[in-house]
């Protein structure tokens, strides 16, 4: 199991380095092309809603947590801007989105979309956004088990 924690203070210029660390580590724990492209597009959408609507545009602190094993990949991303709008948290769908005009919301269904598990959790004046990815199962590991 491999466990990272990283802290970005004020300058998110790092996200690129942080995806690149995450990719690689998805690789080396055999996760396919197209999962890797789903989380590190999940982690820059988790990011800008950070940026945008935690932080209002300023800067403010984020803590990564990364648990990984061979079956998932766990991400934890934390700051301590402006909690999220509950209205934001139910599941809308893109047509929802599209015909109600709304500003928000489709960044947080992408990021559903991309993962398998996304929860938000608001403990005191933490916001805590979990995603988790599992890896597919290659087919000659099936195999073996049958």
């Amino acid at each position: 199991m491999k466990k990272i924690e990283l802290a970005l203070h004020e300058d998110f210029s790092t996200v690129t380095e942080l995806r690149n660390v995450i990719a690689e580590i998805c690789r080396r724990l055999e996760f396919d092309k197209q999962d890797i492209y789903h989380i590190k597009s999940a982690v820059d959408e988790a990011f800008i809603n950070i940026i945008q609507h935690s932080y209002k545009n300023k800067t403010g602190d984020v803590k990564i947590e990364l648990d990984a094993d061979d079956k998932k990949v766990t991400i934890r991303i934390m700051d301590w801007g402006e909690p999220l709008d509950k209205t934001h948290l139910r599941r809308s769908s893109l047509s929802d989105i599209i015909n109600e005009q709304k500003e928000h919301g489709l960044g947080l269904l992408m990021i559903e979309r991309l993962m398998d598990k996304v929860k938000y959790v608001r403990r005191k004046k933490t916001n805590t956004l979990i995603m988790v990815k599992r890896r597919k199962e290659k087919l000659h590991e099936r195999s073996r088990r049958t």
